[in-house]
């Protein structure tokens, strides 16, 4: 509001009166001039009237200072992004659209990557497991051919008059794999 005052004071319309005067000094020369004068006075006058309009209208606006500065900061934030990324604002919404879906782009390739390395550790753990169980049946087979060699060897206890046995026992369905397998010879009276 004061800047538009400070307009009309030495502004537009000053320059107007300045330029009827001048008319109206060189009309008093040469009477030709006589109307381009007038025609200035008259647009001074004019001037200064719809100057001095818009002044009273501003001064009935409600103005605050803080929206003002707001508005200004405002501008500055559009003045300095059309600076950086396009001559217009259309420029700068495009360039921040691109940013966007470029970011989206990255984001997601980055969420792909976690899914993939996400499967590829359940392929291995599937894996892992089905090894572990094979090399559980192997052990398993492994500890009866052992149990029938053992067994074989140790008939002379049945002539001491005692009798063994032999039992694998396997880690319970559910529990963690340790691995190891418990072997008990149970060696009993007949």
């Amino acid at each position: 509001m004061h800047c538009f005052r400070a307009m009309t004071a030495s502004g537009a319309v000053d320059l107007l009166g300045e330029a009827s005067n001048a008319v109206d000094a060189a009309a008093q020369l040469d009477d030709a001039l006589a109307g381009a004068s007038s025609q200035l006075l008259d647009l001074y006058y004019n001037a200064k009237d719809v100057a001095a309009d818009l002044i009273g209208r501003l001064d009935s606006y409600d103005t605050n200072d803080a929206e003002l500065d707001e508005i200004e900061q405002r501008l500055d934030l559009i003045y300095k992004l059309k600076r950086k990324y396009g001559d217009t604002v259309e420029d700068v919404i495009a360039f921040g659209q691109n940013a966007r879906e470029e970011l989206e782009r990255i984001q997601s390739s980055q969420e792909r990557h976690d899914h993939l390395q996400a499967e590829k550790k359940l392929r291995l753990y599937a894996l892992a497991r089905e090894k572990a169980e094979a090399l559980t049946q192997t052990r398993l087979r492994a500890f009866e051919e052992l149990n029938k060699r053992i067994s074989g060897t140790l008939d002379f206890f049945e002539h001491a008059g005692r009798a063994h046995d032999t039992a694998a026992y396997p880690r319970p369905a559910g529990q963690p794999w340790t691995g190891q397998h418990r072997v008990l010879h149970f060696h009993k009276p007949r």
